[in-house]
């Protein structure tokens, strides 16, 4: 699809503007006269669209409706310049932490477009799909302003939903392009070397709790929202959530993930820090936490005399531990995705809800981000005093310093970031098969 666009607009921009005989010209193309041009085709192809200038030159803007979302649509004329320029521009910018994610986007979308490009500025996250005219003198006919117009507007449509998935964290990168463009993600690259690090780093364990909690929240959603599924409707998608939440799916997922941000280099030196004795015998406290029993152990500990007598300058380390590990952000943002997934699931009950797109529940949720901060904050300095009670401040200084080296920034980011978009994207799997389930369901009961 994209090669074709692509192509019908290079055919049309160049063979019209080489033979301007065939085609109706709105104006003789003297100085002055783009704009003139440009507005004719707008009105002749019954738009409705606003007319201002940006820095000396006129504009046309417009609203684009696409095939999932709108967008706004500028076209600038630059007489001097004998340049028009076409702009898709996104309603919504990208949250800071999903620019890098989008730049890794727009640069695999970018390398294969024969016309035109996706552009992100990094200081606010305005995303936008440019193309343009020099006219050098020519005729600006209206076949070239028609295929300069809908070719800018098909590839944008086309990406949109790449580019939304992204932007709010249930899809990754190459993940998107492949979709979009029918390629496919080598998978199987690194697979071996990210089971080791998933089994070093003790997180292919920590997968093993997400499934209890998930079923926790959503019946605790159910008795919020007073049965608003009925028992039925509860079991099937209580079923939805045991299957997208099952340990073996995570895993599968956060490899996956992990794959694609996979460097060898890091990789291997967080692999020759967790190998070291020291590693290991961090890695060995740190699973504790994976127990059934560590909720209830931590809460007996903050009432002890040794809680209540650290040093001060123990509770520094600690809390420069977390700023390392960044526990309190990560938490957070497993909190976070978790309740992103569960209310994903509830929306399909809750008729306010169900009106909400994924962007906005997605930022419903993010809204209470902030309330969470503090109680995790003090949740993670309880635990690490109680985890690392055995280790020494050269230890633990130890283990800070590999944390805040490159290879060690990169191993938190890439294991909690894909742990964090694997639950995410189960819970967007709910969310896309429970209507079917529950017309399969009821068909099932009328017969």
């Amino acid at each position: 699809m994209k090669y074709l666009i692509q192509l019908f607009a290079i055919i049309f921009v160049v063979t019209m503007m080489v033979d301007g005989s065939t085609n109706q010209v709105f104006a003789d193309q003297s100085e002055g006269q783009l704009y003139p041009a440009l507005k004719e085709f707008f009105i002749q192809d019954e738009w409705e669209f606003d007319e201002s200038e940006f820095n000396g030159n006129p504009v046309i803007s417009a609203r684009v409706s696409g095939d999932v979302g709108e967008w706004e649509f500028l076209v600038i004329a630059m007489e001097e310049k004998s340049l028009v320029l076409f702009y898709s521009i996104l309603d919504e910018n990208v949250p800071m932490d999903r620019r890098q994610a989008i730049a890794d986007f727009i640069t695999r979308a970018n390398y294969d477009l024969w016309v035109g490009n996706f552009e992100q500025d990094m200081r606010d996250g305005e995303v936008r799909y440019k193309t343009s005219i020099v006219t050098e003198g020519g005729n600006l006919s209206a076949d070239v302003i028609n295929s300069a117009v809908y070719a800018n507007i098909e590839t944008m449509n086309e990406y949109f939903s790449g580019i939304q998935g992204v932007a709010t964290k249930y899809k990754i990168a190459a993940h998107a392009i492949a979709g979009i463009e029918g390629g496919t993600v080598d998978l199987d690259a690194n697979l071996a070397d990210v089971e080791k690090l998933l089994s070093a780093s003790g997180a292919g364990d920590q997968l093993l709790g997400f499934q209890d909690e998930v079923l926790s929240g959503l019946e605790e959603g159910q008795k919020k929202t007073s049965g608003a599924l009925s028992d039925d409707e509860y079991a099937a998608l209580r079923g939805l959530f045991q299957n997208q939440f099952a340990s073996t799916r995570l895993h599968e997922d956060v490899t996956r993930i992990m794959q694609e941000r996979w460097s060898a280099a890091y990789a291997e030196s967080a692999m020759d820090w967790l190998n070291s004795s020291l590693g290991v015998n961090i890695t060995e406290k740190e699973s504790l936490s994976s127990s059934p029993e560590w909720q209830k152990t931590i809460a007996e500990y903050a009432e002890t005399e040794a809680f209540s007598r650290q040093k001060e300058s123990r509770l520094a380390l600690i809390e420069n531990l977390d700023e390392a590990t960044g526990a309190t952000e990560i938490f957070v943002d497993l909190f976070i995705a978790m309740r992103f997934s569960i209310m994903m699931g509830m929306s399909l009950a809750d008729s306010e809800l169900q009106e909400l797109k994924l962007s906005e529940l997605r930022t419903q949720v993010e809204s209470e981000r902030d309330e969470m901060v503090l109680p995790i904050k003090e949740y993670i300095k309880t635990s690490y005093l109680y985890m690392y009670r055995d280790f020494s401040d050269d230890d633990i200084q130890q283990y800070i310093n590999f944390l805040e080296s490159d290879a060690g920034r990169w191993y938190v980011t890439v294991l909690s970031d894909a742990i964090a978009e694997a639950l995410i994207n189960a819970g967007v799997a709910v969310g896309e098969s429970f209507p079917d389930l529950i017309k399969a369901a009821n068909k099932s009961e009328s017969t």
